[in-house]
């Protein structure tokens, strides 16, 4: 038995504005991000500087010109793989920069709820 997608969605996905609707959507975080950015631009230097990159200006110009050719290179269709590429590696870069887990320190009360703790029934 060959299972087939109600008509409603083979007419959605039929639909030629379809595909560059989600590649917006799928991309708004950063196109937003390339938006906003530049209209606090000292703000943007002082986030790249807390992040431990330095100099904050061209961390900060980096950013925004990633997200924004990234993200237009998504949408229009074009080397599409490279603007994907290039917003992954973005975010790899702002996940380990911002969130450095690895430098925190964990309150001896948690790790011995962690390890000691009895298995629940």
């Amino acid at each position: 038995m060959r299972l087939t997608e109600p008509s409603w969605v083979t007419i959605i996905l039929e639909w030629r504005w379809t595909q560059i609707c989600a590649w917006i959507d799928l991309t708004s975080a950063y196109w937003v991000g390339a938006a906003t950015k530049p209209s606090n631009f000292a703000g943007a230097i002082v986030e790249q500087n807390r992040f431990g990159l330095h100099p904050g200006w061209l961390w900060a110009s980096l950013a925004i010109t990633v997200e924004l050719i990234g993200s237009l290179l998504v949408i229009s269709g074009q080397f599409v793989r490279l603007g994907a590429g290039a917003l992954g590696v973005l975010t790899v870069v702002v996940a380990v920069a911002a969130n450095n887990f690895w430098d925190r320190k964990i309150p001896s009360a948690l790790w011995r709820s962690i390890y000691f703790s009895s298995p629940s029934a």
